[in-house]
């Protein structure tokens, strides 16, 4: 390792190109953060040199370190050195030479231009790709760093890249980083060299050509000299990423993703040598992550518990999960990158590409999970209703069952799938405790994994011998008891209600309707009794001139089956509003005529003329029907040893 320091034309005036990786992270300065703090640092150096200290050198301003390590170069070309760290500084540093450049040549400053020139651009040599630039950024940034550089100015940079217009809010959309990092260095070097609002004195005079002038060359002066940064070559020997992770310890922060990335392709770049092959590699494995149209995906900001994370990490939290082999084992998201670093060393042999396809192979199959292209996919409806009950912690036996052991379960996914809803969904209704599922799932996928095979009656079996509040599979007998009892309404979310009441609305389509299946995302849920029942319109079921004990207990019954899924339905949000706290005659004839649910047309179909508690326990007998039928749970045979000693002597 070979530090030293250089400053802002030492390290540009060498006929070379930096490349940043196409493995880093794109660029991220903004102009609060990062480029206004910089504006401020370089004018106060500038305003130094403009009221000079007589006696008194001005100090230099240290912008940080870069580390550097040295490609092997082929053929005549410049030498090119891969930026390990301090893309962001390097990169800003040229967006602020080329805009300081147009502007020079804008205003036909020939000797300022010159220089310019030779700080952001190498002489060509054979017209090869990006040789001509000093900062050869990330892949995601060239396109937009090329517009900036065949622009020449932000009015024709404007024409080339337009702002696009937001439909919703019908404003401006943000510009691209590296775009914006240019236009606001173009409007503070203006605004500097030709008013005096960044000097605070009003008593100056409006600059003319020649002041001008001299406030760019003084400008110049001060990025160029007065701007110094510690300059890292790597050895051979020295480890690239211990030296990135040992200097992002602090700073801007770094998503595990980032880290293993790096990881993944700096060791990639140990392996081939040859940039071409680690670039085949991201763009074939690793792009699909960072890509503009499909990165809105995976970096978008979900939940874990109490942390908030992109869903790249969380996926690497899971599939990590779903590689542990001891049920006493622990990941945490806050320990991610660690926890792969152990994963590397445990599981693997070390190629890169060999981990990189299985990273993929595993990655397809949780989208499938977390965003489902169809409402038919078995797999991908049972990851929508886990979204729904929020019980994500089954992803990483999901990945063992469906991608570790895909060749032994493909055949059988549905109903393997079919019996873990059913226990997610019985412990649901029954109001079981969610908490020690995570342990419950990750016991199953290790102990599983000691069977050389895996299908439905091993995973089925294994659900019917958990045991106690925390791990049991709820029978009939308790499901039914909960289902006719529990006050839904009140004790599970609203959208789980929906996902449950959608689920027997399309269970009872025949396989001509299937293709028609509404999704209930935004019904209400609608209490055929309604919650606040008038005494006119939903008079007590007691006996005229009943006494206080029996009127207590007929609306205790009727507030205790009010809230259950016997007394729930489905309905539009307007017809939810129009029915109200309606008579029942009238509500039955709106739901029969206004609805097409099956949920609804039940009072026609069965002639319900009255509804009471009698009638709620009928309609939630009848649902639960329906119910089992959706979530099944297999009696456990029990069998004597009577019946045992005559199986063996027969």
């Amino acid at each position: 390792m070979n530090p030293q320091k250089v400053t802002a034309q030492q390290l540009f005036t060498m006929q070379c190109r930096y490349l940043v990786p196409l493995y880093q992270r794109q660029y991220v300065w903004n102009e609060n953060d990062q480029l206004k703090p910089l504006w401020e640092d370089v004018l106060s150096k500038t305003l130094e040199l403009m009221r000079p200290n007589i006696g008194r050198q001005p100090r230099k301003h240290f912008m940080g370190a870069v580390v550097l390590r040295g490609l092997v170069a082929s053929g005549l070309e410049y030498q090119t050195y891969e930026v390990i760290d301090g893309q962001q500084r390097l990169t800003t540093l040229q967006l602020l030479l080329l805009a300081l450049r147009d502007y020079a040549t804008s205003k036909s400053l020939q000797t300022v231009t010159t220089i310019l020139n030779g700080m952001t651009e190498n002489p060509p040599l054979g017209g090869r790709e990006y040789e001509r630039w000093k900062v050869v950024p990330t892949t995601r940034d060239r396109a937009d760093y090329e517009a900036v550089w065949e622009s020449k100015s932000p009015a024709m940079l404007l024409e080339l890249r337009p702002r696009i217009m937001l439909v919703k809010s019908k404003r401006a959309a943000p510009r691209p980083h590296l775009i914006g990092a240019y236009e606001y260095f173009s409007r503070a070097i203006k605004g500097f060299a030709e008013t005096n609002e960044q000097l605070e004195d009003d008593t100056l005079p409006t600059p003319d050509m020649v002041e001008v002038t001299r406030r760019v060359e003084l400008l110049v002066r001060a990025i160029t000299m007065q701007l110094e940064l510690v300059r890292i070559d790597l050895d051979q020997d020295d480890d690239p990423q211990v030296i990135f992770e040992t200097l992002n310890a602090r700073g801007a922060r770094l998503l595990p993703g980032d880290l293993v990335r790096n990881f993944l392709f700096l060791e990639a770049t140990r392996q081939f040598q040859v940039q071409a092959e680690v670039e085949k590699l991201y763009n074939t494995y690793w792009l699909q992550y960072d890509d503009t149209e499909s990165a809105g995906f995976w970096k978008a900001e979900v939940r874990q518990g109490r942390y908030s994370t992109q869903r790249f990490e969380l996926f690497l939290f899971h599939f990590l999960t779903s590689q542990l082999r001891r049920s006493d084992e622990d990941i945490q998201l806050g320990y991610l990158y660690q926890a792969f670093g152990d994963w590397w060393k445990r599981e693997t042999t070390g190629n890169v590409e060999e981990v990189l396809q299985t990273l993929l192979k595993y990655s397809v199959f949780y989208r499938r999970l977390v965003e489902p292209t169809t409402k038919t996919d078995r797999v991908a409806l049972f990851g929508r209703r886990l979204r729904t009950m929020d019980l994500s912690t089954i992803y990483p036996l999901l990945l063992f069952l469906f991608v570790e052991r895909e060749e032994q379960t493909k055949a059988e996914a549905d109903g393997i799938v079919s019996d873990l809803e059913s226990y997610l969904v019985r412990r649901v209704v029954c109001g079981l405790p969610a908490q020690a599922l995570n342990r419950v799932f990750l016991k199953m996928a290790t102990e599983l994994r000691q069977l050389a095979l895996v299908g439905r009656d091993e995973v089925r079996n294994y659900l019917l011998n958990l045991s106690g509040p925390t791990a049991e599979w709820p029978t009939d007998s308790l499901f039914r008891h909960r289902w006719l009892t529990t006050a839904a309404y009140s004790s599970l979310s609203k959208p789980r209600i929906r996902m449950i009441l959608e689920a027997v609305e399309w269970q009872q389509y025949t396989k001509f309707q299937e293709s028609a299946r509404p999704v209930l995302d935004s019904a209400t849920i609608e209490h055929i009794l309604p919650q606040s029942p008038t005494d006119n319109e939903w008079p007590l079921e007691v006996a005229q001139g009943a006494d206080d004990e029996s009127q207590q207990s007929a609306q205790q019954l009727r507030h205790d089956l009010m809230h259950t899924f016997g007394n729930l339905t489905l309905v539009t949000s307007p017809l939810n509003s129009s029915m109200s706290n309606s008579a029942f005659h009238i509500k039955e004839q709106e739901l029969s005529s206004q609805s097409t649910l099956m949920l609804n047309r039940y009072f026609k179909l069965y002639n319900i003329k009255e509804w009471n508690t009698k009638a709620i326990v009928a309609r939630g007998e009848r649902l639960f029907e329906i119910a089992t039928d959706i979530w099944p749970r297999p009696a456990v045979l029990v069998v004597s040893d009577e019946e045992i000693a005559d199986l063996i002597g027969s």
